[in-house]
Formats: structure tokens, sequence, C-alpha cells
């Protein structure tokens, strides 16, 4: 047992000594007191060893408890700061359906522009070749003719109007396209950061696990923890500010 713990034995040459000396069974009553002396002097060095061991054990399973400790409650803030970002996914989500739907209006709405435009433009096409028949016979009244002409500079300056109106619908739509990318680009983002999140959250999950079921495997897995949470937390703060700055742009409720 001594040489097992590592420990040096009294009692060692004391007994080579008796060996080369001593027939057996002829020990001398001074040999058997220094023997008990020995072997009394081998039993204290023994108990103190492992006192020491126990205690040491002892205060590594409170570190590993610490440890446990302080890696369930960053589980926990990492679960939490997953929920927050599924809800800001949702919300951002939302959004997003709302701007497609504006889309499908604006190109209903243009679509719709662009039928007016092609009657107008065939109507004035009809009535500049109505007014040069008009101009090219004399025998039609000057009223008549006044008239077709007034006709025609309205429709003119209505499908001025409507041009405009066009130009103004596809701009807009031009705009809606562009935000909908936007939005669409920040969900994936989105997404992909709670994925990350999630797998984290198990890993760590799973970690917890083996410690428990293997506490000597807690030195290997003590530091690598604490700088992956620090680095997680620092891109979840990097995702908030983002998110900030696409609320401020887009006028999303928080």
């Amino acid at each position: 047992m001594f040489q097992s713990e590592g420990l040096p034995s009294s009692l060692q040459p004391l007994l080579a000594a008796v060996e080369d000396t001593l027939e057996p069974g002829q020990m001398t009553a001074a040999d058997v007191a220094q023997w008990a002396n020995e072997q009394l002097r081998d039993m204290r060095r023994l108990a103190k060893h492992l006192q020491d061991v126990r205690e040491c054990e002892k205060i590594a399973l409170q570190e590993q408890v610490r440890t446990l400790h302080i890696k369930e409650e960053a589980c926990c803030k990492l679960q939490q700061k997953v929920q927050q970002l599924e809800r800001q996914i949702s919300e951002t989500q939302l959004h997003l359906d709302k701007d497609n739907v504006k889309y499908q209006s604006a190109c209903r709405q243009q679509e719709s522009m662009q039928v007016k435009q092609t009657s107008l433009l065939k109507r004035v096409d009809a009535l500049d070749e109505e007014c040069e028949e008009l101009q090219r016979q004399l025998g039609e009244s000057e009223e008549r003719q006044i008239g077709l002409h007034n006709q025609l500079q309205q429709m003119s300056e209505e499908m001025e109007q409507v041009q405009a109106q066009l130009a103004q619908q596809q701009t807009l739509c031009l705009e809606l396209q562009n935000e909908k990318k936007t939005l669409e680009r920040y969900v994936g983002e989105l997404k992909k950061s709670v994925t990350e999140l999630e797998e984290f959250v198990q890993a760590l999950k799973e970690r917890e696990r083996l410690l428990v079921a293997f506490p000597e495997l807690s030195p290997l897995a003590q530091s690598q923890p604490q700088s992956q949470a620090a680095d997680w937390r620092q891109g979840l703060l990097q995702i908030c500010w983002d998110y900030r700055g696409l609320r401020e742009m887009k006028h999303i409720p928080g």
C-alpha cells in the first residue's frame, strides 16, 4: 500500500536488517519494540496521507459543483437570448409579410395604370386621327372641331397625369423590392444565429451531463466554455445592435 501511494516505509529498512542478521522467529524484545514503534510511525504517516487525500477530493468536488452552477446560469441566459431572438424574428417576419402585401398591391396598381395608359394612348391616337380627318373635311362645323380639340387636350393632360402616377408607382415598387430583400436577409441572419445558439446550448447541456457522470473530466473543460460563452455574448450583442438599427431604419416597433 505504501508503494502504491508513493509513501516511504519505516519498517522496510528494519525488515531488511532483520532478514539479514536473524533467523526466522529469533527477534529479541528490543527488536519487537522497535518493530512496533516503526509500525506505529508508518500507520500515522498513512493516516495523515489518507486524510490529506480526502480533503483534496472534497475541495475538488466543491469546485466542480460551483463550476456546474455557473454553467447552468450561463445556459439559462443563453436560452433567454434564444427566446428573445425568436420573438424578434417573428416581429420581423410580420413586417415582411406586411411589406409583401404592400408590394403586391403596388404591382396590381402598376398593372392597372399600364392598362389605363394603353387605353388612353389608343383613345388619343383615335382622336388625333379624327381631328386630322375633321381638318381635312372643311365641311364639318367649327364648334365640333373646337370641342374635339378641347377633348384631345384634356385627354393629353390625363395621359401626362397617368404617366406621372405610373412613374411614382414604379419608384415605389423598386423601393419595396429593396426593402423586401433587406428584411429577408436580416431574417436569414437571425434564424442562423438562433440555430447556432441552440446548438451551443445543447453542447453545454451535454458537457454538464458528462461532468456529472464523469467528474474526473472536469479539469479538461474549465477554460474553454468560458471563452466560448464570452464569444457568443459578443455575437449576441452585435446582433441586437444590428436589429436595433434595422428597427430605426424601418420604424419597427420593439
